[in-house]
């Protein structure tokens, strides 16, 4: 379970730096659920966030 995004994931782009280079995506963090706040981030949709993600859960939090 990640809490807003999956440790090293961009939140703005989905990706993971270094991967593909240095770091293959299953050293990553994989979540089986993510809980973001208020709304998605642009990351959660795109690149390998879906993937990295797993289930998203969004909580409103008032704003």
């Amino acid at each position: 379970m990640s809490i807003d995004v999956p440790s090293g994931m961009d939140a703005d782009t989905g990706e993971y730096p270094g991967y593909g280079q240095e770091t293959p995506l299953d050293s990553c963090i994989l979540a089986n659920m993510t809980v973001t706040f208020h709304r998605p981030k642009a990351g959660h949709l795109a690149g390998h966030g879906p993937a990295a993600c797993g289930k998203l859960i969004v909580k409103d939090i008032g704003l």
